[in-house]
């Protein structure tokens, strides 16, 4: 029993990155068995240090779906202050440079990336495509 209780906490501190050494004096195991262990329980130790990370990334950063949604609020904000300005006031160039930088960005949001599905659709009716490119 003690011997399990010892493995588990030899797993624990390994996947903490706790040296040989400082395991060997905290559980009282000699080097050699703790390295030998090492090698042994190689896979849980390493899925230990998934679960650890995988806690610290729950507790201290926002997954990417909230991010998406702060950044949504954001920009929505944004949105709402620009519908309050008036163009008036900028110089010709500056709303000439920005009228060409959106209709730029809307340019690139309707760009149609086709697939390798609907390529291969395409390849079965070839003669429809030469009928198109006529």
């Amino acid at each position: 029993m003690k011997d399990i209780k010892e493995r588990n906490r030899f797993m624990n501190l390994r996947a903490q990155g706790k040296s040989f050494d400082f395991i060997s004096t905290e559980i009282n195991v000699s080097k050699p068995t703790l390295i030998k262990w090492s090698k042994e329980y190689q896979v849980e130790i390493s899925n230990i240090k998934a679960l650890h990370l995988d806690e610290l990334c729950e507790k201290y950063l926002i997954s990417k779906e909230q991010r998406i949604k702060v950044f949504h609020g954001l920009v929505q904000k944004i949105e709402a202050e620009i519908d309050t300005r008036n163009f008036a006031d900028m110089p010709t160039e500056k709303l000439i440079e920005y009228y060409d930088k959106i209709r730029s960005r809307v340019s690139n949001e309707l760009i149609i990336e086709f697939q390798e599905e609907v390529e291969y659709k395409l390849e079965v009716f070839p003669n429809k495509i030469e009928k198109w490119r006529a």
